[in-house]
């Protein structure tokens, strides 16, 4: 069995460490398997998420630029046809 389980906040949740007071990152960090992170899943104060999506959802966020988003965008712009009079 695990010993570690790697999870985030939950939607609009903002949820401490007990040893280090600190916020829990937003993007997730691993956590021991104890009763105080195990009582936050069920309570549904944080969600677990597997570190390959972790590491897609990163991805994904950083490929969401205001730049790459308007080359989208002028990309799916339709073309004028010849067919105008």
């Amino acid at each position: 069995m695990n010993d570690e389980i790697f999870i985030k906040p939950a939607p609009g949740c903002a949820v401490r460490d007990p040893v280090t007071m600190a916020l829990l990152a937003e993007h997730g960090e691993q956590k021991p398997r104890s009763p105080y992170w195990l009582r936050r899943l069920r309570l549904g104060d944080v969600v677990y998420v597997s570190q390959e999506n972790s590491t897609t959802e990163e991805a994904d966020a950083n490929a969401a630029t205001p730049e790459s988003a308007g080359k989208r965008r002028a990309q799916s712009q339709p073309t004028q046809s010849g067919d105008e009079q």
